[in-house]
């Protein structure tokens, strides 16, 4: 997971996540687990959002971090799917 703070990289809050939830490759589910873990932290520690998110994948990724993000009772951020094959934009709710 990447960050970026006033539009350059941010290394100090950059992450690596190590799946724990599936033994084969699952892009959605993989996807799942690492914003859950993640946005779950953040909220424990009280720790800033960001102002957008953007997800590596098209509709099912977009899709997975919108649910998590919903039920993690976050809402308000923009959030962003980039797939590189078509190189299409996918925003949630959105055709």
């Amino acid at each position: 997971m990447v960050y970026f703070l006033e539009g350059h990289p941010y290394n100090k809050n950059y992450r690596h996540f190590k799946i724990r939830t599936k033994s084969t490759p699952d892009d959605v589910a993989m996807m799942k687990e690492v914003i859950k873990r993640r946005y779950t932290m953040i909220l424990e520690r009280n720790l800033e959002l960001p102002d957008l998110i953007l997800v590596d994948g098209g509709k099912g990724q977009l899709n997975a971090g919108h649910s998590v993000l919903k039920d993690l009772g976050i809402d308000g951020i923009p959030i962003i799917g980039l797939a590189k094959k078509f190189e299409e934009i996918y925003v949630p709710n959105k055709k």
